[in-house]
């Protein structure tokens, strides 16, 4: 963690390391090209083809442009992410990416690169890469099950086309659902419900997803087929009997993405489940006799005395064996307190079975990385360059540079004075909306809801509504700062308190009929509130101004070459 935030210091956007850089998205404008020297040529910035060419050097060490591309690529979702305009100037990101190498070259001269820890967490890397490899491999020609993803599809955006009266007697209520029993039409009853005064509510079906149902209604309703009623289910208000018209599907590309993801999920889980087994059938034998005899809570021979145990209880074909030393090792990891408590409170033993079955699956996947030969591709080779660097780069910063990083009091506080108004909270609000096509029907809707109508009743019941996907302004029980809330809003919600309802217009024209469920005015933070964030900034400013600067005289004793003039659609 302290790694990443010297890298970030630098980098100003985010440096991931290996597999995790390569999902970076690339810019809106895919066509993007680098000019280089050396090659005297175009190229295209985020080709594999040219992803190893240089597009710098430091002494011996490679700036690519795939190293590049992927940095930019970063920096251009955090600007999409945070509204600001897209940049081209790629000189700021490759500076970064050169101090970063001189940083680097800086620690193999102070032989940082033999501390234990530093070596320990690129050998732990190097064996979490190899198995993230295998996995990778072996489900890269999965996709998501068609069938599968049309019903989770189906079932998320399906909508209820129903009809419903609302009775304030109970008696009329079952009446009225008796009539439908016997056989007359829901259409025909509700409408001489309505006209009779003896129900209230719409002619007429509206579709209605479950979020917009009363709990108690949806739980009713979910099962139903079209052309059934439900039986009077009391509410606020009354006892309402709803009617299933029919069914339709609204479009939506983020439920449908969803129900892609966990498809393909669901399936590499159980394509890998498969292949594991397999390794484990050529080649574990566990001794089960053995492990079953293991008591690792017992007074004797003792857990610490375990640790010493080379018996083997699990051998794997053509590597060490899995031995009882080594699964009490793997034990005590998983308690991070201690294993006094454990032990005495007889929680160990349960977790033996599950803590071997996590072994062989390192073993055997490692095992697999072997035979694959996944050690001499590049795609590996350039994730554990990257992650070594990240460790020789954090480790030169933390001895070299931080210690006399500093931040002043004085210069905390002057901050905060130029800054208030980034430290003050805005006002809060949690609102639900209905939005009508006439300011009419939304004035009526006011008037009901005001008299004492049940909102998610009015929902479901009220002519003019705009379907959801066609709403300028999503307000469904959502929190709100007033920032990012549109200024005829903001205006609107001006004065009002829990459970006030409010009118405003959107241009379209969109007329909202606004509740407020929850609201929190807007409050200043005092200084000694914000300190800790604004010396945390202040750090981060100071330590990135110290490694540029430590970076800078490096480049006096280093020989630096830079092959990219511009980027460039």
């Amino acid at each position: 963690m302290k790694n990443r935030i010297i890298l970030l210091a630098l980098l100003t956007v985010p440096f991931t390391a290996g597999a995790e850089s390569s999902a970076a998205k690339k810019p809106a404008s895919g066509e993007m090209s680098a000019y280089l020297t050396k090659p005297d040529r175009k190229l295209p910035l985020f080709s594999e083809r040219y992803a190893s060419v240089p597009v710098a050097t430091v002494d011996r060490e490679v700036i690519s442009l795939r190293q590049l591309g992927e940095t930019i690529a970063t920096f251009h979702e955090q600007q999409k992410g945070a509204g600001g305009a897209k940049s081209t100037d790629f000189r700021p990101m490759l500076d970064r990416l050169i101090d970063m190498r001189l940083l680097v070259l800086e620690a193999r001269d102070m032989e940082l690169d033999k501390i234990p820890q530093v070596r320990s967490a690129i050998a732990a890397y190097k064996d979490s890469q190899l198995r993230s490899l295998v996995e990778r491999r072996v489900t890269a020609p999965l996709k998501p099950d068609a069938m599968e993803v049309e019903q989770a599809y189906r079932d998320a955006t399906r909508q209820w086309k129903i009809r419903s009266v609302l009775f304030v007697s109970q008696a009329d209520a079952h009446a009225f659902y008796g009539d439908v029993k016997a056989g007359k039409p829901f259409a025909q009853l509700a409408k001489a419900a309505l006209a009779s005064k003896k129900a209230s509510g719409q002619d007429g079906a509206q579709p209605v997803s479950p979020k917009d149902m009363l709990p108690k209604v949806f739980a009713s309703v979910r099962t139903l087929q079209a052309g059934e009623t439900t039986e009077p289910i009391q509410v606020d208000g009354g006892f309402a009997v709803v009617h299933v018209d029919g069914f339709q599907y609204h479009d939506d590309p983020a439920a449908r993405a969803k129900a892609e993801y966990d498809s393909l999920d669901r399936r590499q889980a159980v394509e890998l489940q498969k292949y594991r087994a397999d390794l484990e059938k050529r080649y574990v034998k566990v001794d089960l006799d053995l492990l079953h005899a293991l008591d690792f809570e017992a007074a004797k021979p003792g857990f610490e005395a375990m640790k010493k145990d080379g018996r083997a209880v699990a051998a794997i074909e053509g590597e060490k064996p899995i031995t009882v030393g080594d699964l009490t090792v793997e034990l005590e990891a998983g308690f991070f307190h201690g294993m006094e408590g454990p032990i005495k409170e007889k929680r160990v033993n349960s977790h033996k079975d599950e803590a071997l079955r996590v072994m062989v699956t390192r073993r055997l996947f490692l095992k697999e990385a072997k035979r694959l030969g996944i050690a001499n591709s590049v795609e590996y080779r350039e994730a554990v360059a990257e992650f070594e660097r990240g460790q020789l780069f954090g480790q030169v910063a933390e001895k070299a540079i931080i210690p006399d990083v500093k931040v002043m009091e004085a210069d905390s506080k002057a901050y905060y004075e130029k800054h208030k108004a980034e430290f003050g909270y805005p006002a809060f609000y949690r609102l639900e909306g209905l939005a009508f096509s006439s300011s009419k029907a939304a004035q009526a809707a006011l008037k009901r809801l005001q008299s004492g109508t049940d909102f998610k009743w009015l929902r479901a019941n009220s002519d003019g509504l705009i379907p959801q996907d066609k709403q300028q302004i999503q307000l469904e029980g959502t929190t709100f700062s007033a920032k990012a809330l549109p200024p005829e809003l903001v205006a609107a919600l001006a004065g009002v308190g829990r459970g006030d309802y409010r009118l405003f217009e959107v241009s379209g024209p969109q007329y909202y009929v606004v509740h407020v469920l929850e609201q929190t005015p807007p409050k200043e933070e005092p200084y000694t509130a914000v300190r800790e964030a604004i010396v945390k900034r202040l750090f981060n400013e100071n330590l990135g101004k110290a490694i540029k600067e430590y970076a800078a005289k490096l480049r006096k004793t280093h020989h630096v070459e830079v092959f990219i003039t511009r980027i460039g659609a």
